[in-house]
């Protein structure tokens, strides 16, 4: 016991994986076996080694995403229309891929934010629970990952392949000609090399997307238990200093993902089928490789946290990792309230809609790519800053919190210059035949302020490691509730005023009136609106901060 109480400090101020014979180990071997001390080491130090890891392992897991829609985008037009078989033959079938990956989307992402929700929770409360040297509880919390993801995605399976049509009719904008098809949807399509056998695209091929797009979520849906797994396991894996591991588990799946995408959709020609099947796949073989790799690390026995000893810790996980996935929740939410934004303003135009929302599939793929370093440079802050805001260090958080914001800052603002010079970028993710001029258009007006965006959302992150969780969600709340309404007012105003001939420059385009991009102004609108709230709540961030270092003094 005398041995114990002089290596409490140590206990304390460690990172570790065992808690048992810590009296015999020499603190060098065992700091450097599994990890590395926050306390010992340089903020910057720390920073770097758990952002490195998080930056690649965001990138790898978020481009599951970007792939499926360029390959979707590049692959789903090659088959027949009716008899003749085509290859980029009429660039308005390009339209249908992409479409229905935009009208199903928003609820894979919904069970991304479930996978972040859980982990970012279990990583907060272990973090706490290491600074204060409770090793034990955080073994404890890291083995009620399990039942807890269970718990979550049982609900996901159930809701969305239950619901899947109603939800593909609502993103859609509750368009007319999906409920055409709502009852006419097999099980298989059958012709799975993309066939339109009446060459009218408002029925065929409109049914067509009903179809798979329904499909796309059902097989998603039947896969959400190791896709949020996934997730979550990737996350806590940072607090165990194994990010290293995490990356190789998540490549190897982005890898698998890759080829069966190309099989599925190029070659077997299943489209969105295809994509959800080869998404599906790879996830649970990365969910398959962090779970063997979690029981073997943490070795308690099923019935000593049980399924109620998880239930008891799903309210406090889900409380902690709220603000973590709100930053994925508005993602779903943009994404939802644009297309059925568009689908309601191009009520009476099916084909605009279509190609519109195409359009904006291409720029959220584009979004999502670039996006995924501010959430690594978010996440990385947040480690640092909430291991220092329970150890009561003010210094530290400042010091992170430069180091953060100064990355993010110049990031973001290099990201936004290579927009607006070269958005032709946006042509990976196909080409509607409305032609290139409004994707393009739409990248350069919706990335004008994506610098506010990535300070919001790292803004966002810091709050909730500082303990202000409630001031976190409240921006992000505000941003959701205010882009349905000011998307539909702008679009049906410019809507009649193009379509009566009136031309700017940055709205429509000569050659393709009556449509126009205005609608897609929504962003940067609400990013302008809210920011000066957002440097509120950081400078009451400070303050509060300065406030716990005048006490110490």
């Amino acid at each position: 016991m005398t041995k114990m109480k002089n290596n409490n400090n140590l206990t304390e101020e460690k990172f570790v994986n065992e808690s048992t014979k810590i009296k015999e180990v020499d603190p060098n071997k065992k700091r450097k076996k599994t990890g590395f001390d926050l306390d010992k080491s340089s903020t910057w130090s720390n920073f770097w080694r758990i952002w490195i890891p998080t930056i690649v392992t965001q990138l790898i897991a978020g481009t599951f995403i970007v792939f499926d829609t360029m390959f979707i985008a590049h692959g789903y037009h090659s088959g027949n229309i009716g008899d003749i078989w085509t290859w980029n033959s009429d660039v308005a079938y390009a339209a249908i891929g992409p479409s229905g990956t935009a009208f199903a989307m928003p609820y894979t992402l919904l069970m991304v934010s479930m996978g972040l929700l859980i982990g970012g929770g279990i990583s907060i409360k272990v973090i706490k629970q290491k600074a204060v040297g409770d090793d034990e509880g955080a073994k404890k919390t890291m083995n009620n990952l399990t039942p807890i993801v269970l718990m979550y995605g049982l609900v996901m399976t159930g809701v969305f392949f239950i619901g899947a049509k109603f939800f593909i009719w609502l993103g859609s904008g509750f368009q007319t000609v999906f409920l055409d098809n709502w009852f006419n949807n097999p099980l298989l399509n059958s012709d799975w090399n993309g066939s339109i056998t009446d060459n009218t695209m408002n029925v065929d091929a409109a049914g067509q997307l009903f179809q798979q797009a329904g499909w796309y979520l059902r097989i998603q849906a039947l896969g959400s238990i190791p896709y949020i797994y996934m997730i979550a396991s990737q996350i806590t894996l940072r607090v165990e200093g194994k990010s290293n591991r995490g990356i190789r588990y998540t490549g190897a799946s982005l890898a698998m993902n890759i080829v069966l995408d190309f099989l599925f959709i190029v070659v077997f020609g299943l489209n969105l089928v295809g994509a959800a099947l080869a998404t599906v796949i790879a996830q649970t073989l990365a969910a398959s490789l962090y779970y063997r790799y979690y029981r073997r690390e943490f070795p308690i026995k099923m019935d000593s946290f049980s399924w109620s000893e998880g239930r008891k810790d799903v309210k406090e996980v889900s409380k902690l990792g709220t603000s973590t996935m709100f930053l994925q929740l508005i993602s779903m939410l943009i994404l939802l309230t644009f297309t059925i934004s568009i689908g309601v303003v191009y009520y009476d135009d099916f084909n605009a809609s279509l190609n519109f929302t195409s359009a904006f599939q291409g720029y959220f793929s584009l979004f999502v790519l670039f996006i995924l370093p501010v959430n690594g440079t978010a996440q990385a802050t947040s480690a640092v800053a909430s291991y220092n805001y329970q150890k009561k260090r003010p210094e530290k958080i400042y010091e992170v919190r430069k180091i953060g914001f100064s990355i993010t800052l110049f990031y973001s603002f290099l990201i936004t210059l290579l927009v607006l010079f070269y958005p032709n970028i946006t042509q990976a993710f196909g080409q509607p035949s409305i032609g290139n001029f409004y994707p393009q258009r739409m990248a350069q007006i919706m990335f004008f302020t994506f610098t506010l965006t990535s300070l919001t959302l790292l803004n966002s992150i810091y709050l909730q490691s500082t303990g202000k969780e409630k001031g976190a969600m409240t921006i992000l709340f505000i941003k959701s509730l205010l882009i349905l309404p000011i998307a539909l007012i702008i679009g049906f105003a410019t809507k009649d005023a193009v379509a009566n001939g009136t031309n700017w420059s940055w709205g429509s385009n000569e050659i393709n009136a009556p449509y126009s991009v205005f609608l897609f102004y929504t962003i940067p609108i609400i990013d302008i609106i809210t920011f000066p709230f957002v440097i509120k709540q950081f400078s009451d961030a400070n303050k509060r901060i300065s406030k716990m270092e005048n006490t110490q003094k």
